[in-house]
C-alpha cells in the first residue's frame, strides 16, 4: 500500500485474477475491503517513513506508508460477489481514491513493463510474499515492487537491487525514489526495523548473480496490470497465494476463481 500523506500516492496489487482470453481487455469494479486500506482484519499490515522524490512537481521528500491495500474486486458487468484481492502500489504520480462503497472500474493493461520487470515481480510476489505476515513483511515486499519497477536492473550492480540506491529508469521528468537520504529524518527502518534488510535480501535473490542464491525466475506471465483514470494502476499476480494461517482472506478468491474458470468452460 502507499498513501502519500501530501495527498499524491502510488498504488500497486496483488491480486488472484482470471487471465482473459486473447485480445480481451477485461474489466473489474474495485472496492475496498475496509475503511482502513492496509488492514486484513488481522491487523494493519503497513509501516510508515518518508520517501525523497526529485520530480519538481512533487515535494522532495514526503511522508508515506509502505505495506499493502485489501480491496475486492468482480468483474464490470457481472452479478458475481466481490473476491478479495491483496494490493501493492506500482504508479509513482497518482493518489489511490477507492472506498468502501463505490466501486472504481478498473481495466486490464498489460504494457506498462517489459519483461524481465514482470518476470521480477512475478518471482518476488510468488517466492517471497507471504499475506499471514506482518507489517514489516508487507512494507519490505512494496520497497523492493518499487525498486524493480523503476531501478535499473540491467546488471546485478543495478540500483533497482540496491534498495537505499536512487532509481532514476523509467520515472519522467528525472524522479528517482530514494528511502535512505541523508536529508530525510524519518525512515521506514526507523518505524519498523529491518524493513531494508528483508527487502535488500530478497533483491539480492533477484538480481542475476549467481553467488546471491538466485531464486528461479517465474514467468512474466504471472502478472498482468490494472489501469483507472484518475486512481492507482494496480500490478495483479495471476497465480495462488498462500492463504493466512490466522483466517481464510483469499479462500472466497479462490473459489470464485475456480466458479469462474468452470463456467467460462461450460459456455
Amino acid at each position: 500500500m502507499f498513501a502519500i500523506h501530501t495527498g499524491r500516492a502510488f498504488a500497486a496489487a496483488l491480486v488472484l485474477t482470471v487471465v482473459p482470453a486473447a485480445g480481451f481487455a477485461a474489466t473489474f469494479d474495485v472496492l475496498q475491503q475496509r475503511a482502513n486500506i492496509s488492514n486484513d482484519g488481522t491487523g494493519v499490515k503497513s509501516v510508515s517513513g518518508q520517501i525523497s522524490t526529485a520530480n519538481p512537481t512533487l515535494q522532495d521528500v514526503v511522508s508515506t506508508t509502505a505495506g499493502s491495500f485489501h480491496l475486492s474486486r468482480r468483474e464490470t458487468g457481472s452479478g458475481d460477489p466481490y473476491e478479495d484481492f491483496i494490493a501493492f502500489c506500482i504508479e509513482v504520480t497518482q493518489s489511490i481514491t477507492t472506498n468502501t462503497s463505490t466501486p472504481v472500474s478498473y481495466t486490464e493493461d498489460n504494457s506498462l513493463f517489459g519483461g524481465d520487470r514482470r518476470e521480477l515481480m512475478a518471482t518476488l510476489l510468488g517466492t517471497a510474499f507471504d499475506p499471514s505476515q506482518g507489517a514489516q513483511h508487507h512494507a519490505a515486499t512494496q520497497l523492493a515492487l518499487w525498486k524493480i519497477g523503476y531501478g535499473d536492473i540491467s546488471s546485478p550492480s543495478g540500483d533497482a537491487f540496491d534498495v537505499t540506491a536512487r532509481s532514476f529508469e523509467n520515472l519522467p521528468g528525472g524522479t528517482f525514489l530514494s528511502f535512505n537520504d541523508s536529508d530525510v529524518s524519518t525512515t521506514f527502518d526507523d518505524n519498523s526495523a529491518g524493513v531494508f534488510a528483508l527487502a535488500q535480501g530478497w533483491l539480492d535473490q533477484l538480481d542475476g548473480d549467481a553467488g546471491n542464491g538466485e531464486w528461479t525466475r517465474l514467468a512474466g506471465n504471472r502478472v498482468s496490470f490494472l489501469t483507472a483514470g484518475g486512481s492507482q494502476n494496480l500490478v495483479t499476480y495471476t497465480a495462488p497465494v498462500p492463504v493466512p494461517a490466522a483466517g481464510g482472506l483469499l479462500v472466497g478468491a479462490i473459489a470464485g476463481l475456480a466458479a469462474l474458470r468452470r463456467r467460462r468452460t461450460t459456455a
